[in-house]
């Protein structure tokens, strides 16, 4: 094949998985502003939130990597599609929901529809461009795509916020439909990548094989374990910001549901940032685990600053500087790992990577949930910034033993 075919093969291969990308971002973030506060006005106090929210990160620690092996076994894009109609039924199941134990029925319909993307369709774009022709760096391509996503987040939850300011539950079935909407357009723009199955097994035989093969490769090759490790400390100190801004905006400064919103656009806005200065930050510390771990010193920051200041314009900007660093994190961890994984069971492997991050983000939720309830919001904001602040020089002299800083 001549190379300018080559060229608009991978070029079209780019811009269908940015338009599903953004279609996925935008469709499910509807109800991203008014989360914590749709749960509030069930009921639910601040333990009772993160409880919700612990039920999904058990389930997805659960189900990651049985539904990354599926992926690798049956296909990438099934599992992607698959993926987006389970999730549309977990919010269908939300907008009706009217109790904690209805939410926790919706929480684990969405970690399967969770469990199911996660690392299927980054796994479907790095094998379809390698088989596309394409040898180059990834690191442009997982840039990008986070833009992409970015911008249909912003879309989506800026848009839901306004839904929400006639009904908190509206957003909820905004983003069930628009779920099953990018499932279906998936199902018919996609193309299936070749399929690498143990075909002497039965399923569940080769499910438990490449499960048993994925998690060896993550143990014995340490420059992959490590940052698995890091991620899932990052986890869990970050999510006492995901799970309780909205009502510590709300309660301390008395934001609606439209102020949610753009505030959302600004966290959002400064991912992007961060994921702009992510390049820059590979330059200066290399492409290896420093310039991971060297971003999160952004994260720790604004997260412990957000808690000490108790005026909404610095609690704000601390609060941005906290996503900015969470923004550096993810495009370079992301092209780190696609480049040491091979390509058989990098669903597999991007789903233990992910369920171990999972299983962080738990605790976290409980730790933060059982501090802010017994003490405030802003102490266990603090407490966590300390964590991570105290895990960054610890991950940064560890040694990989193969060389790779």
């Amino acid at each position: 094949m001549k190379g300018s075919e080559l060229k608009k093969r991978v070029c079209r291969l780019m811009w269908l998985y940015f338009f599903i990308t953004f279609t996925f971002g935008f469709g499910h973030a509807f109800f991203f502003s008014t989360y914590s506060i749709y749960l509030m006005s069930k009921g639910l106090d601040l333990l009772q939130i993160n409880v919700v929210n612990c039920v999904f990160m058990a389930s997805v620690f659960l189900l990651e990597i049985p539904t990354g092996a599926y992926a690798d076994l049956f296909g990438r894009k099934r599992s992607f599609v698959t993926s987006c109609f389970v999730y549309g039924l977990a919010m269908i199941i939300y907008w009706q929901a009217d109790s904690f134990w209805i939410c926790i029925v919706a929480e684990l319909f969405a970690a399967l529809g969770a469990a199911l993307h996660s690392g299927a369709m980054e796994a479907w774009i790095v094998d379809s461009m390698r088989i596309a022709g394409h040898r180059g760096g990834l690191r442009t391509l997982f840039r990008r795509e986070h833009y992409v996503s970015q911008v249909g987040i912003v879309g989506g939850s800026l848009l839901g916020a306004y839904i929400a300011q006639y009904d908190l539950s509206l957003p909820w079935l905004v983003a069930g439909v628009s779920m099953i909407l990018v499932g279906i357009f998936a199902s018919y723009a996609m193309q299936e990548t070749p399929i690498t199955a143990r075909k002497t097994l039965s399923g569940f035989a080769s499910i438990g094989l490449i499960t048993r093969d994925s998690i060896t490769y993550g143990v014995r090759h340490k420059g992959v374990l490590y940052i698995i490790l890091f991620g899932s400390v990052c986890a869990l100190c970050v999510q006492t910001m995901n799970m309780q801004w909205q009502i510590r905006f709300m309660q301390d400064f008395s934001f609606n549901p439209r102020h949610l919103g753009w505030t959302f656009v600004g966290i959002s806005l400064f991912i992007m940032i961060g994921n702009r200065l992510s390049t820059k930050l590979s330059s200066r510390f290399g492409k290896g685990r420093r310039a991971i771990v060297l971003s999160q010193c952004f994260t720790a920051g604004g997260i412990i600053a957000a808690g000490w200041f108790t005026s909404v314009a610095p609690v704000l900007i601390a609060f941005y500087v906290h996503e900015m660093g969470r923004g550096m994190f993810a495009p370079l961890k992301r092209a780190y790992m696609n480049e040491r994984i091979p390509s058989a069971t990098r669903a597999t492997i991007l789903s233990f990577d992910s369920m171990v991050a999972h299983s962080g983000a738990f605790l976290g939720l409980l730790g933060s949930g059982l501090i802010a309830k017994h003490w405030s919001i802003a102490t266990s904001w603090m407490t966590s910034g300390l964590l991570l602040i105290v895990a960054i020089p610890v991950f940064l002299f560890l040694k990989n033993g193969d060389g790779n800083k």
